[in-house]
């Protein structure tokens, strides 16, 4: 027998297994197809099957990282398909315990032991494994192992796998090398159903910002997407508000950048529905839009009024009972002394729009 067909033949049996745990998990008849009558069976069947999959300690193989048995069937079988199996488990309350507290579940009842030795009965069944555990497995196996994760249908398949049961809150705590990997390769390889701002607050990388404008260098919308997630997370901690003032002007200025006066009209109106949307969920929680953060924005008056007078004054009223009084009077000075005809068409605009603006809140307020 060649060495071609020892890999093949060992290919076919490893894809035969991972078809059996589908089977199980879907409550079939292996081979046949058909749906098992016996409910406790199957309940019992599907958590010792993934108990058995999540084994961490194998006796009698040699396997430093762990998880020999789900190393054996992604590294020597087909890896999306396991990656599968598992979206399968996790999406599933009885083979996902849906606490992450470890402790509680307490350890895999195969962990170091042979799975001969093991019986389970109806009434003493072991609970199944936790998100976590689930998490810690797949980063063992498929982003640990640097050749696992070279492949690319396996880090398409991981990233869809990792970013997806985190915006479904399912993952927490992603560790720092799986998170940044995760979102370096959304920055480099765009995904519609994968929202970068969603993954950034589900994997929790306020503290990666600084790598990950980096890495989106080349991507303006990136950056911008990341630089405007990190004004949005720190506005809300008042020990960082002066970096929270630094962010959102970098964010006001990449959205100047991204949609020049002639072009990109949606980016710019975006800007403002970010901006009114920000101030009015501060104002929500503390009553007050910190000055720090409407001088970023205000610094920027003259020209977000000559782009666009109408979304300018909407914000601007918001301000005006919710900041500093001198923050907003010093920052109309500075546009009414420009004496250019160009600043005096936007003075005009600005007020008429302000007045436009003023109106539509009071007739919405007497609609009230």
């Amino acid at each position: 027998v060649s060495v071609k067909e020892e890999q093949q033949a060992v290919r076919y049996m490893l894809d035969k297994a991972i078809l059996y745990v589908r089977y199980c998990l879907d409550g079939l008849s292996f081979p046949s197809g058909e749906i098992m009558d016996d409910e406790q069976r199957v309940f019992r069947l599907r958590i010792e099957i993934v108990l058995f999959l999540l084994q961490q300690n194998v006796l009698d193989i040699n396997c430093d990282n762990g998880f020999a048995h789900l190393r054996l069937l992604a590294k020597h079988g087909d890896g999306v398909a396991v990656l599968d199996l598992l979206t399968v488990a996790l999406r599933d309350k009885d083979v996902c315990y849906p606490l992450d507290d470890e402790e509680e579940v307490g350890l895999n009842p195969y962990d170091g032991r042979r799975a001969q030795e093991i019986s389970f009965s109806a009434n003493n069944l072991p609970k199944a494994p936790t998100a976590r555990t689930y998490l810690r497995a797949t980063a063992s196996v498929f982003h640990d192992d640097t050749e696992m994760w070279k492949t690319h249908a396996i880090q398409e398949r991981m990233v869809e796998f990792v970013a997806g049961f985190a915006v479904a809150k399912i993952f927490r705590s992603v560790p720092r090398p799986l998170r940044v990997a995760v979102i370096e390769h959304i920055i480099r390889f765009p995904k519609p159903a994968l929202s970068l701002p969603e993954v950034l607050r589900a994997l929790e990388a306020l503290s990666d910002v600084a790598y990950l404008l980096d890495v989106a260098s080349a991507r303006p919308r990136a950056g911008l997407e990341i630089q405007r997630f990190e004004a949005e997370a720190l506005a809300y901690r008042s020990e960082d508000i002066d970096v929270a003032a630094q962010a959102l002007a970098s964010t006001l200025q990449r959205y100047l950048t991204l949609a020049p006066e002639d072009e990109a009209l949606a980016e710019f109106e975006d800007m403002f529905t970010f901006s009114l949307g920000l101030f009015s969920n501060l104002l929500t929680k503390f009553a007050v839009v910190p000055e720090a953060l409407a001088s970023a924005w205000l610094q920027r008056l003259s020209e977000f009024a000559r782009r666009d007078a109408r979304n300018t004054a909407k914000v601007l009223l918001l301000l005006f009972n919710s900041t500093d009084r001198n923050c907003i009077d010093g920052a109309l000075f500075q546009l009414g002394g420009n004496q250019q005809s160009e600043d005096q068409a936007t003075q005009f605009a600005l007020l008429d729009a302000l007045l436009v603006a003023h109106n539509e809140q009071q007739s919405a307020a007497e609609k009230k």
